[in-house]
């Protein structure tokens, strides 16, 4: 099933529906999150809020595996997240969702990825806020974790496990303008792939170990939407809502 031409078309249709007042943002990646960032005058009054987000993501990638060996990947998943603010700097997210379906392309071959799961965990902390004439700066940590059945056809039943360990540091840096603050992003990761390739236990990681993007969102009270792409490097799009409470 193609979810990006459903998730796109709700996506606008909520988009519409928003108000033009705005205090905060957020974004959420499956993989590797960016924060939601306020300002330092809502930060001081829900010191203690929570915001509950579901985000669609689309990745593509490439894996290596060493001896010439590798794979292009690409998957669509579907992740919900709880961020707390633990001050009015700091932030902790955790989160977890599935993977709907995706494959890994190699040697001709097509292997089939997902069903599976993802779950991340991680800190962010605004180090400059945002005031009339600079934007606010976020930098971040989070460790991730994604399992998933992969095969070449249904009728195997050997059916071989993905799983990679991720830890991803990054940065957002960003700027209101009314109901909307556009974003600019940069992240940097690194961790092991466990896999069968060609029916051989491999160990791999990725050939690009970063990802440059930006991103838009819009918000409503407690309510805020966006969107966010990354051409370079471990490329992708993912859009997504959240609500907030006090």
């Amino acid at each position: 099933m193609n979810w990006r031409p459903l998730f796109l078309a709700s996506f606008t249709a909520s988009l519409a529906l928003v108000p033009n007042v705005a205090h905060a943002c957020g974004a959420a990646s499956p993989g590797g999150p960016s924060m939601c960032s306020l300002d330092e005058h809502e930060a001081e009054k829900n010191a203690r809020s929570t915001r509950l987000s579901l985000t669609y993501g689309f990745k593509t990638t490439t894996l290596l595996f060493g001896d010439g060996r590798r794979a292009d990947m690409q998957r669509h998943t579907i992740f919900g997240s709880v961020d707390r603010l633990l001050s009015k700097r700091v932030t902790w997210v955790i989160g977890g969702g599935v993977i709907a379906e995706g494959s890994l392309r190699h040697e001709g071959k097509v292997d089939a990825l997902g069903p599976g799961l993802a779950i991340s965990s991680g800190l962010a902390y605004r180090i400059v806020d945002e005031t009339k004439s600079r934007p606010f700066v976020v930098l971040s940590a989070m460790l991730s974790f994604t399992h998933a059945e992969t095969r070449v056809d249904e009728a195997i039943h050997d059916q071989p496990s993905f799983t990679a360990f991720d830890l991803r540091l990054g940065g957002v840096v960003g700027k209101a303008f009314g109901p909307v603050r556009p974003y600019a992003l940069a992240r940097a990761f690194g961790g092991p792939i466990f896999w069968k390739y060609n029916g051989a236990s491999v160990t791999g990681t990725d050939l690009y170990k970063y990802e440059v993007g930006a991103g838009v969102a819009v918000s409503a009270g407690d309510l805020d939407l966006f969107v966010e792409g990354v051409p370079l490097g471990e490329r992708g799009v993912s859009s997504g809502l959240g609500v907030r409470f006090r």
